[in-house]
């Protein structure tokens, strides 16, 4: 699966490196489990109809209209540099926006506090972050990475997008001894019903983003360590949003 380079055009490309940030996060991903090409391209074609099927047991169970056949986000079977890659693209379009309001509103100490530590730190900082989550994610619905989004803006488009982590996926139920089929569909159930989430609470995306933005405004609001709270923020956001 490639990825769409989220480092281009930006507005104040000192300040992180998004793209040193997705390349080690994928270069420092721990090796999955040993598997054949064959069994490779079974499990994703497995997980890809599992997910299909989860649409209508969701709605089944829940009864709600928004889950009727929901369908409005991309699917995606990954690896793990991958889902680092594209969880890259999502922080990016999360912390843009704080980081231009910084830029704006402090360029005089940003100038004088990042000139040696540069976007390279920060970059690889969140890329090393990216990495260890890599290992530790079953799947992921993210509203905030869309079809269609600008990626050198952070912009965001419309729909969500849902990963699931192969790799993690057939580690676990090789460690738990479990029917396969079983805990491939529940790791789709899990996934859908938080797409439907979003779905039948429109208001949530926004609302979400606010909040993660007083978040890491917070958090980084002295630009003299602008490095260690970015990954601080980075942390806080991938154990609150990652499934």
């Amino acid at each position: 699966m490639v990825f769409m380079d989220s480092n281009k055009s930006s507005k104040i490309p000192s300040l992180v490196n998004w793209d040193l940030a997705a390349n080690t996060a994928a270069k420092l991903t721990p090796a999955g489990p040993k598997m054949t090409s064959t069994e490779i391209s079974s499990a994703v074609e497995n997980l890809r109809e599992l997910a299909d099927k989860s649409v209508g047991h969701v709605h089944e169970i829940t009864k709600l209209d928004a889950a009727r056949d929901l369908r409005d986000s991309e699917l995606l079977v990954v690896d793990r540099a991958s889902w680092a890659k594209a969880s890259s693209q999502s922080f990016r379009s999360l912390l843009q926006p704080t980081l231009e309001e910084l830029a704006r509103t402090r360029a005089d100490q940003l100038t004088a506090a990042t000139a040696a530590l540069g976007g390279t730190v920060t970059g690889a900082q969140l890329g090393s972050i990216l990495a260890f989550l890599s290992s530790k994610v079953l799947g992921q619905y993210d509203p905030f990475a869309t079809w269609g989004a600008d990626t050198s803006t952070g912009a965001l488009g419309t729909g969500g997008r849902l990963l699931l982590v192969a790799p993690n996926i057939i580690s676990v139920e090789r460690e738990l001894n479990v029917e396969p089929q079983d805990f491939r569909l529940w790791v789709c159930l899990h996934e859908q019903t938080h797409r439907v989430q979003f779905a039948a609470a429109p208001w949530l995306k926004d609302h979400m983003r606010e909040q993660i933005g007083l978040l890491t405004s917070g958090l980084m609001d002295k630009a003299d360590t602008l490095a260690e709270r970015l990954a601080a923020a980075a942390k806080s956001l991938g154990c609150g949003c990652r499934n």
